[in-house]
């Protein structure tokens, strides 16, 4: 099948989200699959781990798998937020909890030269870097997009896995304090994929 140019791919993903905009139930349909999307999230995230840790409910999480809807989580009582709004809220605290784990790295290895070296590469994008927890998490085609994947581009792709991540840790960071919240991400995302990707 030939792939369709970049341009044509941009210009279908931008009808896409003018298509949905009235369309805000959920298909029954992908309710079995949705709760395997979510729990693939949640088992990446380890969230078990954290006994202290409030998870939203399945029914709120599934929300978050279907980035192209005007979808609303609730997050509270008579609270609720947008999609789009969680994504930014959650793609802020992971670059936060990216630097934070980088400057970390950087004063460790400060006094040996090889760290330095390792330390001097984490100049990489943001979004390299992330895709790095993806790949070893196994998170590919966790977003729920209302166009076959072999239309799309890898990148297209990934950017809407990323914002079903950034969603997902946006709904704990609202049921959580930031404490607990910052610890996690730092044990179950920056941490250990920066030691995976630079050998640390």
């Amino acid at each position: 099948m030939i792939r369709r140019p970049a341009v044509a791919t941009l210009s279908c993903m931008r009808s896409l989200y003018k298509s949905v905009t009235n369309l805000t139930g959920l298909p029954q349909r992908n309710r079995v699959q949705d709760y395997k999307r979510i729990k693939r999230i949640l088992q990446a995230l380890h969230t078990n781990k954290y006994d202290d840790m409030k998870v939203p409910s399945i029914d709120q999480l599934i929300k978050c798998l279907y980035v192209t809807k005007p979808l609303k989580v609730s997050v509270g009582v008579n609270k609720e937020v947008g999609l789009r709004q969680m994504n930014e809220e959650g793609r802020q605290l992971l670059k936060s909890e990216f630097l934070a784990a980088k400057n970390l790295f950087n004063t460790r290895n400060l006094n040996h030269f090889t760290g330095l070296r390792k330390s001097l590469m984490m100049d990489h994008q943001l979004g390299k870097i992330t895709q790095k927890f993806f790949e070893l998490n196994n998170l590919q085609s966790i977003a729920r997009i209302p166009i076959p994947e072999n239309r799309l581009s890898k990148k297209i792709l990934f950017q809407q896995d990323l914002k079903v991540l950034n969603i997902v840790i946006a709904c704990l960071a609202h049921y959580n304090n930031e404490a607990i919240v910052r610890e996690f991400i730092q044990n179950e995302v920056t941490k250990p994929t920066l030691r995976n990707l630079f050998g640390l």
